[in-house]
């Protein structure tokens, strides 16, 4: 499976480096489209009702509604192109960094490992936090319940406030 995964991801990158203009393009252009032709049916989906009838004003406003949202898409779009232009050169240099640089894949795998560890620590000394208190056994049933005073309460706290900040400084580190 590690093998299958590492020939998929080359092939991603290499298709990424290949087609992510043209592909963001493409979805621009057809998210307008959308947007447009949806309102324009909608608008046209108006003359089923007669003219008193509410649902007519609202397939009149949601027709104008989405042509105005095409409208803003297409401005935004315009003021974007700088960076939408940027945005695609960092995606290509990234690609290509990543398939000159293939080791890089493995750093996220050596990080689950010591995400691994740490879960494993914390797990079991969150066992022994847990036990700690007064055993007290109910007469309805073979189990304990075990029954914390206020100390042991903020110890488990902290110790799970623990557990996501070492997991985020881990995390951080890679």
């Amino acid at each position: 499976m590690l093998g299958i995964s590492a020939v998929i991801a080359f092939i991603y990158l290499f298709l990424l480096r290949c087609v992510a203009k043209p592909l963001l393009y493409i979805s621009f252009v057809l998210i307008l489209l959308l947007l447009v032709g949806s309102g324009a049916y909608v608008f046209a989906q108006n003359k089923k009702y007669e003219n008193g009838d509410k649902t007519k004003k609202i397939m009149e406003g949601m027709g104008i509604l989405l042509w105005s949202l095409a409208g803003i898409y297409f401005i935004i779009l315009m003021c974007c192109c700088s960076r939408i232009r940027l945005g695609i050169a960092i995606t290509k240099a990234t690609s290509h960094f990543m398939a000159v640089n293939p080791s890089l894949f493995f750093i996220p795998l050596i990080f689950f490992f010591i995400i691994g560890i740490w879960a494993t620590f914390w797990i079991i000394s969150a066992i022994y936090v847990f036990s700690v208190g007064t055993p007290y056994r109910s007469t309805s049933g073979p189990y304990t319940d075990i029954h914390w005073d206020n100390t042991t309460r903020y110890v488990w706290i902290y110790h799970l406030f623990g557990l996501f900040w070492v997991s985020a400084f881990i995390i951080g580190c890679a």
